[in-house]
């Protein structure tokens, strides 16, 4: 069986991580993106996406055996059972299109509360691609 996660901030290749959180069970990446809006939250040096129609550009990261959500929902601050107000980021089913606009395929994404991303003083990124020094990513 395996699990797709479309990631636009530390987890995706070449950021802090990736290794960790994503190598041992990966089995493809690929460059897509996702409808939102991408905010570089300063204070804390990573991501939020929210709802909203930009194409936020990313990889879709294709997991296999072994791989479980638990350790990525407990990196995101990422409780089901919780309120989602109380969650840092909360986890939602969206679709991944590739670079020429076809859907790709559904995956999981952690995406952030209008208010949190508020609350964080996020930057708005309307070229919808983060890096790690908060410009606009030359990987994706």
């Amino acid at each position: 069986m395996t699990v797709n996660v479309f990631v636009y901030g530390t987890l995706m290749p070449g950021q802090c991580n990736h290794h960790r959180y994503c190598q041992p069970y990966l089995k493809s990446a690929t460059i897509g993106y996702v409808l939102g809006k991408i905010y570089h939250l300063q204070p804390l040096g990573y991501p939020g996406v929210c709802e909203g129609t930009d194409q936020v550009w990313g990889y879709c990261l294709t997991f296999g055996a072994g791989f479980s959500l638990a350790e990525l929902d407990d990196l995101e601050d990422y409780d089901p059972k919780r309120d989602p107000e109380q969650n840092e980021y909360n986890r939602h089913c969206t679709t991944v299109f590739s670079p020429n606009g076809d859907c790709q395929s559904n995956a999981w994404i952690y995406r952030m509360t209008a208010t949190n991303i508020q609350r964080h003083q996020g930057i708005y990124l309307p070229s919808g691609k983060w890096s790690s020094q908060g410009k606009i990513s030359q990987q994706v």
